[in-house]
Formats: structure tokens, sequence, C-alpha cells
């Protein structure tokens, strides 16, 4: 019994995705909304829950998840997302921030801390629902 021409599709019919994020995101993001396997739904957890910090070894899809979100967020206005990628980030700049006091258990957590901290500042300075609402002065007369 043969198949139906259409449900006869080979390997080459499927798209399999780029091995980066970044580039499936630019050039195929249709993979990153119909294509992603979400099967622990982190990435709703992310977007409506507690905030996330997503650690990983390289390739088990950190980046993926961070794509996807930026994707969710240009069909909605009403959602921010702010991701970081340390592709630009210097080890010996971190290095150096370290410094040579102390050992390299306690100098490496604060720096990433203070990276972290920077980081988190620059992206509610361009959440619009975090800006800073004008306070209201009035002026104050003094009775005497």
């Amino acid at each position: 019994m043969a198949l139906p021409r259409e449900a006869a599709r080979g390997l080459r019919d499927i798209e399999f995705g780029f091995a980066d994020a970044h580039k499936e995101g630019a050039e195929a993001p249709g993979l990153l909304f119909d294509g992603f396997l979400d099967d622990t739904n982190l990435v709703e957890q992310a977007l409506s829950g507690s905030s996330f910090l997503f650690l990983g070894y390289k390739g088990s899809g950190k980046t993926a998840i961070a794509e996807r979100a930026r994707l969710l967020s240009e069909r909605d206005p009403e959602l921010f997302v702010s991701a970081a990628a340390l592709d630009d980030f210097s080890y010996g700049d971190f290095k150096s921030l370290a410094g040579a006091a102390g050992d390299v258990e306690s100098r490496y957590p604060t720096v990433w801390a203070w990276v972290l901290l920077l980081f988190l500042v620059q992206s509610l300075e361009h959440d619009e629902r975090a800006a800073p609402t004008p306070l209201a002065c009035t002026p104050t007369h003094s009775r005497g």
C-alpha cells in the first residue's frame, strides 16, 4: 500500500533549524514559534511567573529560550523581554575586574553579582512600565 503523496515526505522536507538561535530568530522565526518544544513550560513560567536566570551548558537551549521570548514580545506590546548575551564579554576584562586580592571562589561571584546588577538596571531603564514617575513638587511657604 502506497502512502499518499503529501504523506510521503523525506528528511529534506523537514526544517531542522539552525545551530545558532540568533540566526534562527532572524531567518526562520516560525521555527521558534511552531517547532520549539517546551515540555516543561519554561518560557511561559519565565514570562508570567517569577524572574528567571537560565544557566546551562553550551548548546542546552538558553539562547533559544531567549529568542523565543524576544519574538513573543514583538507580537505582544505588553510583554517586555530583556536578554543578556555574554558573547561580547571578555574573559580578560572579567578577570581584571575580579582583581588579585582574595581567592577565586570569592572574587568571581562578586564580579558576577555586579555584572548582573548592572544588567538589571540597564534593563529597567528600557522597560516603559518600570520608568520612574515624575514627583510632583509643591512649593512650601514659610510663615513668619
